[in-house]
């Protein structure tokens, strides 16, 4: 049951770091090197909250970097941002 869980979490989140990994060969020469290492290591650490029954999940903690070029960040403030328009 966790392996289901994790392989649903890591399937949405594999294409997105592949993307993330393209385009930032394409803008690693106008970012700083803090800006660099933040965009590159985004969302290598997750953590999850999950209910008894593991049927919901909520994220609480990882490590982004805030980028709005970055393919993940932008799915994350996107779903966040139709939260807010829809209520």
């Amino acid at each position: 049951m966790a392996k289901k869980n994790q392989d649903e979490i890591t399937g949405k989140l594999q294409p997105k770091k592949k993307q993330n990994i393209k385009i930032y060969e394409f803008i690693k020469k106008k970012m700083s090197e803090s800006g660099k290492e933040l965009f590159k290591s985004c969302s290598i650490f997750n953590e999850f909250l999950a209910t008894k029954d593991k049927k919901k999940k909520k994220r609480v903690k990882g490590n982004d970097c805030k980028n709005r070029f970055c393919p993940i960040c932008a799915w994350r403030k996107a779903g966040k941002d139709a939260v807010k328009i829809a209520t």
